[in-house]
């Protein structure tokens, strides 16, 4: 898959980001992890929040390749595009496992309670945690101290 076969699907648009974006994305990113660190509220609510912070971190990598996922499953198209805009087997097995992710979150959004255990949150938040300082590291090249 490249990024011109993604733009012919339509599942892409040309995108030109810039430090403001960034900067609220990682604002985004941030208030997810504190909220999914709340310990009392449910395990499903820690674990969505910690999920959107991955999709946002996972949009910023993608803006910053210069594209915006667009349409029906851009959730999972998202995922599915860190390799290209993160290029490495780490990226690979971070779409692997946030697509995982997504499976469990749309369970718990739309058909039962009680998904996602204390243990999956914090793994959850650990891999989001890793993931978040690969993209940071990224786009201090062109964005320097743009997510402290």
């Amino acid at each position: 898959m490249s990024w011109s076969t993604l733009l012919g699907q339509g599942r892409v648009d040309r995108h030109s980001t810039s430090a403001e974006e960034l900067a609220a994305l990682g604002a985004v990113v941030e208030r997810n992890l504190a909220d999914a660190r709340v310990e009392a509220i449910s395990h499903d609510t820690r674990f969505g929040c910690a999920y959107e912070a991955a999709l946002i971190v996972a949009t910023a990598a993608i803006a910053f390749s210069g594209y915006r996922v667009k349409g029906i499953g851009h959730h999972r198209t998202t995922f599915e595009l860190l390799p290209l805009a993160l290029p490495g087997q780490e990226s690979v097995d971070a779409s692997r496992y946030f697509d995982r992710c997504r499976r469990l979150r749309n369970e718990f959004s739309y058909e039962a309670a009680g998904v996602v255990d204390a243990k999956e949150v914090e793994e959850l938040l650990l891999q989001v945690e890793a993931f978040q300082t690969r993209v940071k590291r990224m786009l201090e090249g062109r964005f320097p101290s743009i997510w402290g």
